[in-house]
């Protein structure tokens, strides 16, 4: 193992997760050279980042995952050309006519209780019509009581549930004035701004939704939210809560915005944060 790899242990998977955003599973797989969860354009990605973050050399690593993927591969083309028998179960025929004795036996048995329970019914009971009446008495009044009582009760708690409720009011206006006062305090911006005019791609990676625009002005973005940006030339000035950074570069250049960290990054880095696509 390469010094480069050494010192990504002696991080650790839990603080290169939290520095890079990379999943701890995956930086926990590359640190133990275990690419099965992993394709190839993935690792590479995930690899950039590790150098470009702590300004390392991941090389042997990656030979090694290039002859791990070689050999999958190698591996699932002659699995494919594996013809494979399987034999035809005799047993299926037997099965199906077992299944069908049981399904009559089933319906005569059923049918043999249908005829049974339909003589008992004939059978007449006599009710005394004035056990009926009594008992349809002896409701009526639990009701009636129980009406009364509710009634009471909704009278002497009338008083306390008000009481309750302009208290939890009161509370609630408290929490209201906080939340204002906090919201005017904030001072939460991104902007972009342009020396000529550009092309931007920018994708929000709450839904992974694309957007794309030319523009020669001031372009205001969600500061709350994460982004991955595409610029057609790189001569911009970004803003983000009062701090502009200067770009000076004629080719085309590329952002992530993640928890209002600006971060550049290169075509291999966007497709690993845009599920593997360009754009």
């Amino acid at each position: 193992m390469n010094k480069d790899l050494k010192k990504l242990k002696s991080i650790g998977s839990q603080k290169i997760h939290e520095i890079t955003h990379i999943s701890k599973a995956h930086v926990q797989a590359i640190i133990d050279e275990k690419f099965d969860n992993l394709h190839s354009v993935q690792l590479a990605g995930f690899v950039s980042i590790l150098e470009r973050e702590y300004d390392i050399d991941l090389s042997e690593l990656k030979n090694n995952a290039i002859l791990y993927f070689n050999e999958n591969i190698q591996k699932d083309s002659e699995e494919k050309n594996v013809n494979v028998f399987i034999p035809k179960n005799n047993t299926k025929s037997l099965i199906l006519f077992v299944g069908i004795i049981v399904i009559i036996f089933v319906i005569i048995f059923s049918s043999v209780n249908f005829l049974s329970e339909d003589a008992n019914v004939t059978k007449v009971v006599k009710t005394d019509n004035k056990v009926i009446e009594k008992k349809q008495n002896d409701f009526k009044m639990e009701q009636e009581v129980q009406n009364t009582i509710e009634k009471k009760m909704g009278l002497e708690n009338k008083d306390i549930i008000e009481e309750k409720i302009e208290l939890e009011n009161k509370d609630n206006n408290k929490e209201n004035i906080v939340e204002e006062f906090q919201d005017k305090n904030e001072t939460l911006s991104f902007n972009i701004t342009p020396e000529r005019e550009v092309w931007m791609g920018y994708i929000d990676l709450s839904t992974h939704k694309k957007y794309q625009k030319i523009f020669t002005e001031k372009v205001s973005l969600d500061p709350k939210k994460n982004w991955l940006l595409a610029f057609g030339h790189g001569n911009i000035d970004i803003e983000i809560n009062g701090i502009i950074k200067k770009f000076e570069n004629p080719k085309n250049i590329r952002f992530s915005y993640i928890n209002s960290q600006l971060i550049e990054i290169s075509l291999e880095e966007l497709k690993v944060l845009n599920k593997g696509n360009r754009w």
